[in-house]
């Protein structure tokens, strides 16, 4: 594997974690089983059907740490470490903002590469609950802001919705853990909401069309 095949893979995995992770949480371990046989990477799938059946943490750990041992390949190794990590962490049901730091802290990603993801999940998070379909162009980040604190995050949120009203759409406020709203290509009025978050402390962090070619 190399390094570029590492980031294409680890991109998509993160991706899929999280979805399983969340879909744990709020149904339980057992919803997972019929996920299963969906997985193509048997390292993962083996991994999730220790947990799903009930194996203990230290087994799992053991079973898959020496697996992993054999690997001769540091990206090979790499990922399936991070693979590994993602079955413990689903198993223990921390949540995701814990679990995509955790999974991040063993890619050694740079800034660039991680922020790009980065925005891919959170576009993923804020349509995921949204039934209207979404088009290619309106998924994409065209710029993204963090607040230094919780309260001036959530003044920007109070203006932006006082202003917009029912036209609201286009602008995703994160949580409060990551105190983070982006701004989506298919935001009525961009500018208007660039401002109205500046004005509140917000911070560009990103400011790029989204670019899936890692």
């Amino acid at each position: 594997m190399t390094r570029k095949n590492f980031i294409s893979n680890f991109t998509d995995f993160i991706q899929r974690a999280v979805r399983l992770n969340k879909k744990a949480l709020k149904y339980g371990l057992l919803s997972l089983e019929n996920e299963l046989e969906d997985l193509d990477e048997e390292f993962f799938k083996q991994g999730l059907r220790y947990v799903v059946d009930g194996t203990s943490t230290v087994i799992i750990e053991e079973i898959l740490s020496n697996k992993i041992s054999f690997e001769k390949n540091k990206y090979v190794y790499r990922y399936k470490t991070i693979q590994k990590r993602a079955v413990l962490g689903i198993q223990a049901g921390i949540n995701n903002y814990i679990l995509i730091h955790i999974l991040f802290s063993n890619a050694g990603l740079n800034q660039k590469e991680q922020r790009k993801i980065e925005l891919l999940l959170y576009r993923d998070d804020s349509t995921e609950d949204n039934s209207d379909e979404v088009s290619e162009n309106q998924a994409t980040i065209v710029i993204r802001y963090d607040f230094s604190s919780a309260v001036n995050w959530g003044a920007a949120i109070d203006v932006i919705e006082n202003e917009f009203g029912d036209n609201l759409k286009g602008v995703d406020f994160g949580r409060v853990s990551n105190r983070t709203i982006a701004i989506y290509s298919d935001c009525p009025n961009i500018k208007l909401a660039e401002q109205l978050i500046m004005d509140n402390g917000g911070k560009i962090v990103e400011e790029l069309e989204l670019d899936l070619d890692l």
